[in-house]
């Protein structure tokens, strides 16, 4: 590499690109007896007097347009050094565009297929996701229906219908040692019929019930149905049957 001291002076933009090519740092010169008088000019009018007189100010303004005209030859030989450089640059952008135009239209027909693909895919994936989200109202509707067909056979069913508790089971009654004495006869209790309205929720459509409400959750698991499940021996994570003993009394005076 060169060094500082041999650094090449270069005055044309094709040794300025060789130049940088090769590793080097490209000094440009102007004319040197136009940079010689730069600085003579430089020197004298930063240290120039008050004008006092007519022919102070003449001599000034001599030299203020020779400073004017300097600075104007020097960027003509700037623009001169450099216009070939811009040439060149506008040269391979124009070349480079012309080379990339052959696969714009490529690339916006591949954009195209892809956009058209993929709104396609998200809207099959909707309607799927709708499928579901519809099957499963309709499983749902389905058991609250069967589970309220159940309640509704419970209150229908008569105590003559109604199986035997444990307690209810006929038991040997112990050997009586001696008769108590007779209880006073009690009168038997009239039967008494009723009619009242009773209200029964109905579900219209289970889609359309929010999971909650003023603070109440809405949608809870339905026990009637999940038991008959479990009893006909599916398995329902996080659900189970548990065996307990009741004890019912009937009867009246």
């Amino acid at each position: 590499m060169t060094t500082p001291d041999t650094i090449p002076h270069t005055n044309t933009a094709v040794e300025i690109v060789a130049a940088i090519a090769q590793g080097n740092t490209a000094t440009v010169e102007f004319d040197a007896t136009l940079v010689k008088r730069v600085g003579l000019l430089a020197r004298s009018a930063e240290g120039w007097p008050a004008i006092t007189s007519r022919e102070e100010h003449e001599v000034a303004a001599s030299r203020f347009t020779e400073i004017r005209e300097i600075k104007k030859r020097i960027e003509e030989s700037r623009v001169a050094i450099t216009r070939p450089l811009l040439d060149a640059q506008r040269a391979v952008k124009a070349r480079a565009d012309e080379i990339t135009a052959q696969l714009d239209r490529g690339e916006r027909m591949l954009r195209d297929r892809l956009s058209v693909f993929e709104a396609a895919e998200r809207q099959r994936e909707a309607e799927r996701e709708a499928q579901r989200r519809a099957e499963a109202a309709e499983r749902a509707r389905l058991a609250a229906e069967e589970a309220a067909r159940q309640r509704e056979a419970e209150l229908a069913r008569t105590p003559d219908d109604a199986p035997y508790q444990l307690d209810e089971v006929p038991q040997t009654a112990p050997p009586v040692v001696e008769a108590p004495a007779p209880a006073p006869a009690v009168p038997a209790m009239k039967s008494v019929t009723s009619v009242r309205k009773v209200q029964t929720l109905k579900i219209v459509d289970v889609a359309l019930i929010p999971a909650e409400l003023n603070g109440v959750r809405l949608l809870v698991p339905d026990e009637g149905a999940i038991t008959k499940l479990l009893k006909a021996g599916l398995t329902i994570p996080g659900c189970e049957l548990e065996e307990s003993t009741t004890t019912t009394a009937r009867g009246g005076r």
